[in-house]
Parts: C-alpha cells; structure tokens; sequence
C-alpha cells in the first residue's frame, strides 16, 4: 500500500484520465478537462481525496467519493453535438467543484471520528476564540465593503423570513465565517501570512472592479444587470477563497518547514 501522499498523487491522475477517457468514448465535451479548467482541477481533488483518504485506512470517504462520481458522470456534460450552451458548461463546473468540497467534508468527518481525542486536543479554547474571532472579523468586514460599493446600509432589516432566503443567508454568512475562521488561526496559530494576504488582495481587486462597473453603470443612468459584480462571487463562491487560502497557507507552511528543517537549531513552524 503505498503512503497516503503517493496515493493521493495516484488518485488524482488516474481521476481525471479515467473521466477524460469515458467523456471522449461516450462522445460528451471535453471542455475544461483538456485543456484542464475547472472540472479538471475538480476531478484531481476528488481523486486526490479518494486515494489518500483510501491509503490513510478509509473506507467510508473513497467509496462515497467514486460512487458519487459514477452516478453523476452521465449528467455532468454536453453530448458533443449539443448547442454550445456556455452556462449549462459553467453549472457542471460549479456541481463538479461542490461536489469536491463535499467530499473534503465528507474526509474531514471521518477522520473526527476516527480520531476524536486529536480533535478535542487541537480544538483548544484559544483556537475556537480565535476563530470565531476572525470569523466574525472577516465576515462584518466584507459586508461593510460591500455595502459601501453599492452606496447601501449595511443592515437594513429587510430580510423576510421565507425558509429559502434564510438558507441563502444562512449560507453566505456560515461561508464568510468559515474562511474568516481558517484564515485567522492560520495568521495567529501557525503565523502563516500568505492566506491573509491573498485574500485581501483578492476581495480589494474584487471590490475595486465592482466599483468601477456600478460607477459606469449610474454615470449612464442604467440599472445593474442580472450578471452578478466580482465582489458577490467572493461572498457567493465562499469555497472559492477559502481554497486560495488553503492553498497558500499549505505552501508556505511547507516552505518554511524545508528551510527549518536546513538550518540548525531552528524551531517548529507552529507556536
């Protein structure tokens, strides 16, 4: 059994090989698989996921996965001959890319219950102040900037009471809570910068182009299209940021291990 990182490296390719193989023989697009677009970079999480979590001693989470990827994979693309329907292509990217953080979820639970007395002594008080903190921090931020683009209040106790906008609401705010959370035991538990900072750079761009386009827009005297502004797909898309700063903060958390680990009596990277 090879070791869960080699798996993990394993699964992903044969992943994406395997569904690039079944599209092309059942005659189905290929967009964003090749060249490798989203749906790409989604299927090598999924296999990633099904493979390293296989190789860690899970059984539940790889069979979920493959399962789930089998089941869907006759409804997730375009026959070849179809109409080039671009946002029928950009709503099995968006289901490809849930269904990759579902399956994220899906490893992390299982390893709570295999693991539960490493949980409890990681989820220390300190670490659930400081992410409930930096939740509450990220998430009041990005609307107060929000509102300030769109010359709005930021609360002005309009939300109805219907069982669908409170799950939407409900799923923007337990989205921005969520990166907030991560980004800021990130910053303060293991002094990881990167996250923080890709991040602020990312919602500043956002905001500053949602700027610009309403500020065009009420120069014309025109009302906002339907297309949703830059700065609503970084509240919307919540999983897209929490990724980035993922990503970043596992990068630099390796870097700073690799050149720890070359000098001598150098310290852990944690606190």
């Amino acid at each position: 059994m090879p070791s869960p990182r080699r798996a993990a490296v394993i699964g992903a390719v044969a992943c994406w090989a395997v569904a690039t193989g079944y599209f092309a023989a059942t005659g189905y697009r290929l967009d964003g698989l090749v060249p490798p677009g989203l749906p790409a970079a989604a299927l090598l999480a999924l296999g990633a996921l099904a493979g390293g979590s296989y190789a860690a001693g899970y059984r539940v989470s790889p069979v979920a996965i493959l399962g789930g990827l089998i089941l869907s994979a006759p409804v997730l693309f375009e026959p070849a001959g179809a109409p080039d329907l671009s946002l029928g292509r950009e709503i099995d990217s968006l289901a490809l890319l849930i269904g990759a953080y579902v399956a994220g979820t899906l490893v992390v639970v299982e390893y709570a219950v295999r693991n539960p007395g490493r949980v409890r002594a990681w989820l220390t008080p300190r670490t659930i102040a400081i992410g409930v903190a930096g939740g509450i921090l990220h998430a009041v931020v990005v609307r107060a900037i929000y509102t300030y683009v769109r010359h709005a209040s930021i609360w002005d106790g309009s939300v109805v009471l219907e069982p669908f906008v409170l799950f939407v609401v409900s799923y923007l705010l337990f989205g921005q809570l969520l990166v907030g959370a991560v980004t800021a035991v990130m910053l303060v538990r293991y002094r990881l910068l990167t996250p923080v900072l890709g991040l602020t750079a990312l919602f500043s761009w956002l905001s500053y182009r949602t700027w610009l386009s309403l500020e065009a827009t009420r120069e014309l005297g025109a009302t906002s299209g339907i297309s949703p502004q830059p700065d609503a797909l970084y509240v919307a898309l919540w999983f897209v940021p929490l990724t980035i700063a993922l990503v970043l903060g596992g990068l630099e958390y390796l870097l700073r291990a690799r050149v720890s680990a070359g000098l001598p009596g150098s310290g852990s990277v944690t606190e």
